[in-house]
C-alpha cells in the first residue's frame, strides 16, 4: 500500500512539475526563474519518489533546461548539459512503459488516443510518442 501511495504521488508531482514548466512559458524575469525553481523541485521530489516515473524526469528536463536557456552559457550550465542529457536519456528509456499506462487509464478508443496524442515525446519533435 505504501509502495502504491508513493507512485501516485510521484505522478501527482510530476505532473504538478510539469505544469509550472509550461506556467513559465507567460511569466518573464525574476517570476519565471522562481517558477522554474519550483517545478524542478516538484520534478526531483517525484524522481525522488519513483525513479522509474518517465512524466517526473522529463519535468526535470523541461524546468533545468529553460532555467538553463535563462542562465546562458557559464561553466555551470556544462555540469547542467550533463544532467540535462542523463534525464532526457532516463525519460527515453522509461517512455515505452508510460505509454502503456496511460493507454490503460484513458477508458475508451477514443479517448485512448486523445491520451497517447498529448503525452509529451521528448525523443520527436512532435507532440504525440504514438505516430
Amino acid at each position: 500500500m505504501l509502495a502504491a501511495s508513493a507512485v501516485a504521488r510521484a505522478s501527482e508531482r510530476a505532473l504538478e512539475a510539469s505544469a509550472l514548466c509550461r506556467e513559465a512559458d507567460g511569466a518573464d524575469g525574476a517570476a519565471k526563474r522562481a517558477v522554474l525553481q519550483r517545478g524542478l523541485a516538484a520534478a526531483e521530489a517525484a524522481v525522488r519518489d519513483d525513479e522509474t516515473d518517465a512524466a517526473a524526469h522529463f519535468a526535470v528536463f523541461c524546468n533545468l533546461g529553460k532555467l538553463m536557456r535563462l542562465d546562458g552559457v557559464s561553466v555551470a550550465s556544462f555540469v547542467s548539459l550533463g544532467r540535462l542529457r542523463r534525464e532526457i536519456d532516463r525519460t527515453r528509456s522509461r517512455r515505452r512503459s508510460t505509454r502503456v499506462a496511460a493507454s490503460a487509464r484513458c477508458p475508451s478508443t477514443p479517448l485512448r488516443a486523445t491520451c497517447r496524442t498529448r503525452l509529451p515525446c521528448p525523443a520527436r519533435s512532435d507532440t504525440g510518442c504514438d505516430r
